[in-house]
């Protein structure tokens, strides 16, 4: 099937079923933006594969912003309502993640620095 190697081409097709639509979004994130009925685990698959892709999701779940924070840590800057485990979770990836946290806790803190010393430069924090 073209959308295992070409997920784009999901575009041209005009009766997309749903497993159409996981096989075009596990080749292509960006296939996502032509789903015409998205559900979870299609936005997950896209996620995995390209987390960039998180704009194109209608409905963002925690599971899926937990999936494009993992695979891109810096994702964060994209999300409106960011919960703790999210900026934990994205600190503990990538230090440099801390910049985009809108809430911090020193827990957060805390862990981007043990991620990434040079944060706490940043921060003007002395260890």
């Amino acid at each position: 099937m073209a959308l295992t190697k070409r997920g784009h081409l999901l575009k041209y097709k005009p009766q997309q079923t749903r497993k159409q639509c996981l096989l075009a979004v596990r080749n292509n994130g960006y296939a996502l933006k032509d789903v015409v009925r998205q559900d979870e685990e299609i936005c997950l698959a896209a996620v995995k594969q390209n987390p960039e892709v998180l704009k194109y999701v209608f409905t963002k779940t925690e599971k899926i912003l937990m999936a494009a924070v993992k695979a891109e840590p810096m994702m964060l800057s994209t999300i409106e309502e960011q919960t703790e485990k999210l900026c934990k979770e994205a600190v503990k990836r990538d230090g440099r993640a801390l910049a985009y946290v809108k809430k911090s806790t020193p827990e957060i803190v805390r862990l981007a620095i043990a991620n990434n010393p040079m944060v706490s430069e940043r921060l003007g924090i002395s260890l």
